[in-house]
Formats: C-alpha cells, structure tokens, sequence
C-alpha cells in the first residue's frame, strides 16, 4: 500500500504544500493515531471475529463497514459528493463479487 499511498500524495500535492509547523505535525500525529489505533484494532477485532464466527458472518461485517462510516461521515455534518458515492459504489461493488460464489459449469 506503500506506493499507491505516495502517488496519491504526491498528486494531492501533499509534498508542495506541506510547510513544518505545529498544525501540521499535530495533524499528523492524529492520523497516525487513528491510523494506529483505529485500524489497527478494527483488524484485531476483525480477525477475532473470523475466529469465533463464521466467514459468511465476517463477510456480512465486512460489506457493513462502508455504510456505517458513511452514516457516521452524515451524522458528524459531513457533505457526502458524487465522487464519494461512486467510490463507495465500487467498494460494495467488489464486496460482492469477492463474496459471491462462482458459476460451476
């Protein structure tokens, strides 16, 4: 995810406007807070889950988590934008390829 990440921050042009000061190292550190701490244990919990459940259940939670973080994005005022709907469109989209089953012929 390393390279993927750096594109996108090289064309959001991260690197250009970036300027070392207190607001934005604090930004920073929040990120890598909630990076740390909020995927970190949403994967931990994630991987307990799929050893006391079932994958079908798992998979269910899975295709749950985009919708759920759209709702809260609302509820915390936040404007959801075509590009934001179509993207959350493609996610679901290949949850449900991954999840279905395929065609035996």
């Amino acid at each position: 995810m390393f390279l993927p990440s750096l594109i996108a921050l090289v064309f959001s042009g991260f690197f250009k406007d970036f300027s070392l000061n207190q607001s934005t190292l604090e930004g920073l550190g929040f990120v890598a807070i909630l990076s740390i701490f909020g995927t970190g244990l949403a994967m931990m919990m994630n991987y307990k889950l799929l050893s006391i459940s079932t994958p079908l259940f798992a998979s269910t939670v899975t295709l749950l988590m985009p919708i759920v973080a759209i709702i809260w994005g609302i509820l915390d005022g936040e404007k959801l934008t075509t590009q934001q709907s179509v993207g959350a469109l493609i996610i679901l989209a290949g949850l449900i390829f991954l999840r279905s089953k395929p065609k035996v012929i």
